[in-house]
C-alpha cells in the first residue's frame, strides 16, 4: 500500500472523480446515474400501463384526471464497474537497468493503476484488474469493498515483464469474461501492430464499453537522444539493429509522432478518452490533469 500509494499520491488524486459519460448498469448504489429503468431512487417519467405490470406502480392521481392508466418509472442510481488493463509484455520492461530517479514504463504503470483503482473505490465504484500480454494472465473481479485494493495491488505488484502483445486477442478474450457494460482503461506502451489495436479497440466499443487509453512512454522513445553508435534489440522479438542513431533521429521522431498522433486522432473519433503519460514526468501530476479534463468535458 505505501509502495504504490503515497500521502503525497493521495492528497493530488483522492478530490477527482473518474466519471464514467457511459450509461452504467450495476447493482451497487454509487454516484452515477442509470438509463436502466427501475422503481426505486428517483421519478424520471411515467409511461403507459400495459398487462403484467404491477399495479402498485399505476399513478391514480394521474388516472383520476386523465382517466388513463400511467405507471411511474424511476431512474436507478448505479455504480460504475471499471476494468483496469495494465500491459505487462516485455517492452514495458524499459529501460530494464533504470535507477532510481528512471521508471521502467511497467513501474511506472503499476502507479497508475494503483491510483486508478484507489480512486474508483474512494467514489463507491467497482473496480477490477487484468493483466495480460500476449494472452490474459491474471483477472481480479471488479468489487467495490475498500479492502479490494489490497487484492489488485497484489495482482499489480506480482506480474513481471515478459512475451509479446495481441492487442486483437487480449480484448477478445477479455469481453467474454464481461457480462455488463463497463469502463475500460488500459495502460500500455501500445507496441503492436497498429491495425490490431484498432481491430480490438472496435470490438470493445461495438459491446457498448466505454474506453480510456493511458499511453505510456519513455523519454529515449519520444526524443531518441541517443549518440553513440548502438545495437538496438526489440524486447518483444529479440531483433536487432546496428546503427548510427545521429543518421535516424529526425525520420524516427517524425514516425514516432505521427503514430501518436494517430493513435490520438482516432480515439479521438471514435469518443474514447487518450493521453500520453511520459515517464519522467510525476504520474500522480499528470493523472489528476487527465481527470480534471474528463470532468469538464461532462459540465
Amino acid at each position: 500500500m505505501k509502495r504504490y500509494l503515497s500521502p503525497s499520491v493521495i492528497a493530488q488524486i483522492g478530490r477527482l472523480d473518474l466519471v464514467a459519460r457511459m450509461v452504467v448498469e450495476g447493482t451497487l448504489a454509487g454516484e452515477h446515474k442509470s438509463r436502466f429503468h427501475g422503481f426505486n431512487i428517483e421519478f424520471a417519467e411515467h409511461r403507459q400501463y400495459f398487462p403484467g405490470d404491477e399495479l402498485k406502480h399505476i399513478d391514480w392521481k394521474l388516472y383520476a384526471k386523465s382517466d388513463r392508466y400511467y405507471v411511474k418509472q424511476y431512474e436507478e442510481n448505479t455504480s460504475l464497474r471499471a476494468y483496469i488493463l495494465l500491459d505487462c509484455s516485455h517492452s514495458m520492461a524499459y529501460p530494464e537497468e533504470a535507477g532510481a530517479s528512471a521508471l521502467t514504463k511497467l513501474m511506472y504503470a503499476r502507479y497508475l493503476a494503483a491510483a486508478l483503482a484507489y480512486l474508483t473505490l474512494h467514489q463507491g465504484d467497482s473496480v477490477g484488474i487484468v493483466t495480460f500480454s500476449d494472452h490474459v494472465r491474471q483477472t481480479v473481479a471488479p468489487r467495490s469493498h475498500p479492502s479490494h485494493l489490497e487484492r489488485i495491488l497484489g495482482a499489480v505488484d506480482r506480474n513481471e515483464a515478459a512475451e509479446r502483445t495481441d492487442f486483437f486477442r487480449i480484448f477478445q478474450e477479455f469481453s467474454g469474461h464481461i457480462k455488463r457494460r463497463a469502463l475500460v482503461i488500459v495502460l500500455s506502451d501500445f507496441f503492436d501492430e497498429y491495425d490490431r489495436i484498432m481491430q480490438g479497440v472496435k470490438f470493445l466499443k461495438f459491446l457498448k464499453h466505454e474506453l480510456i487509453l493511458l499511453h505510456v512512454l519513455t523519454p529515449q522513445e519520444i526524443d531518441f537522444p541517443f549518440e553513440d553508435y548502438t545495437n538496438f534489440i526489440d524486447m518483444e522479438t529479440g531483433s536487432n539493429l546496428w546503427i548510427d542513431p545521429r543518421i535516424i533521429r529526425e525520420k524516427y521522431k517524425s514516425a514516432m509522432q505521427q503514430y501518436i498522433h494517430r493513435l490520438s486522432q482516432e480515439c479521438r473519433y471514435r469518443h474514447i478518452d487518450y493521453a500520453l503519460f511520459r515517464t519522467d514526468q510525476p504520474f500522480e501530476v499528470n493523472l489528476a490533469r487527465f481527470l480534471a479534463m474528463r470532468a469538464r468535458r461532462r459540465i
